[in-house]
């Protein structure tokens, strides 16, 4: 479960050439970018699921109410930063209590890491490498 925190759980997802940050309070499952609500802000309904994927692996999308700021690139790259943001606090959240049924492997909760929820852009990681080494 969640513990009572001072600060509670942030974390950043950077996807193409957008940038997200994510907090996670604890609430009724609201989930809100730059004041909208996400439905509006994301007009696609896939983006809005791409979106809330970690919340629904982690089987806590009534539980935690999230505010999230979202700049740079398109709606796309914007939603896939929010979905990675949404995953690193998430398993801020969860860890270690919850890490041990989403790695089990006939629970039908799909882990984080298979969801690939939890991992960068790789096109990125390889061209900001190619800079630093060439």
């Amino acid at each position: 479960m969640a513990q009572a925190q001072s600060n509670p759980p942030s974390a950043i997802g950077r996807r193409k050439s957008s940038t997200a940050r994510v907090i996670l309070f604890p609430g009724k499952g609201n989930v809100s970018v730059n004041g909208r609500q996400i439905s509006d802000y994301l007009s696609r309904e896939t983006l809005v699921n791409h979106a809330c994927e970690p919340l629904l692996a982690t089987e806590s999308t009534g539980r935690f109410d999230i505010v999230c700021t979202a700049k740079g690139g398109g709606v796309s790259g914007q939603a896939g930063a929010i979905r990675l943001a949404s995953a690193h606090s998430a398993a801020a959240v969860f860890l270690p209590a919850t890490r041990a049924k989403l790695n089990e492997k006939n629970t039908g909760v799909p882990k984080l890491a298979n969801a690939s929820s939890i991992r960068s852009d790789k096109k990125q990681e390889v061209s900001t490498l190619s800079r630093i080494f060439c």
